[in-house]
């Protein structure tokens, strides 16, 4: 009988209350929006294929080359758009690399860049530099690797050639600096960019629905909240209070 009292009674107070409690849960949605308006935030994600048969063996991995110091430096003295992810520059490593996140799933070729800006055409423009900027980055990286591991080859494979008889000789180490002396020619001639953008996108970095939906729920909450202390309020006896003191 007293739980039935107890919820009859909430329902009594809420249903007296019902203005209150809708013009607190309006007004959130309200200041949310708000908000969510004037704090423009959008993320733009790039999916990029990788040329992982050149990438691999000059050892830059782009989930590693693109997240070291060495690159966001590059990206500092080239990029024309940097400033758009407004980058701290007294802290420029630790503030840039919260700023570019990078993912890439085991021995897939396939890498995932994000990062946000405030203007959404911003997130589209830097998206194509720095795809730009990454390729000329590695293909610098591919081309110093190659070049020293060719000179290096081709002066083992002169010797080789002075001082041995090729045509007569079946030595491993022999047929190794050949193959791999051909391999390294083949790789330097291969005009494949080093990444390729698949496709981006560019929306908002928050879900907009779901926190005017969860804005709504806390507004109902604080309403509730605000009915039951209103109804307390009034159980008190202000007179006996002052008279008291």
């Amino acid at each position: 009988m007293n739980d039935s009292l107890d919820f009859l009674t909430v329902i009594k107070i809420l249903y007296r209350n019902k203005l209150l409690i809708l013009i607190i849960a309006v007004a959130a949605v309200i200041c949310t929006l708000a908000y969510l308006m004037m704090k423009k935030d959008f993320k733009t994600t790039l999916n990029l294929y990788s040329n992982d048969r050149v990438l691999k063996e000059i050892n830059e991995p782009p989930v590693f080359s693109l997240n070291s110091f060495e690159f966001y430096k590059y990206l500092k003295d080239n990029s024309k758009k940097l400033s758009v992810l407004n980058i701290d520059d007294d802290n420029f490593y630790s503030s840039i690399s919260k700023k570019i996140t990078l993912e890439s799933d085991n021995n897939s070729p396939n890498v995932k860049i994000q990062f946000n800006t405030e203007v959404k055409n911003d997130g589209k423009e830097f998206a194509r530099e720095f795809t730009d900027l990454a390729n000329k980055y590695l293909y610098d990286k591919k081309n110093i690797y190659l070049s020293s591991q060719i000179k290096a080859l081709d002066e083992q494979f002169l010797y080789l050639k002075q001082n041995i008889d090729l045509s007569q000789t079946k030595d491993p180490l022999i047929d190794s600096t050949i193959s791999k002396l051909s391999y390294y020619r083949l790789l330097d001639k291969d005009k494949t960019p080093l990444l390729k953008l698949i496709d981006y996108q560019t929306k908002a970095s928050k879900n907009k629905k779901l926190i005017l939906v969860l804005s709504l729920f806390l507004g109902f909450a604080i309403g509730i909240l605000a009915a039951f202390i209103k109804e307390f309020l009034k159980t008190i006896n202000w007179k006996d209070i002052k008279e008291n003191q």
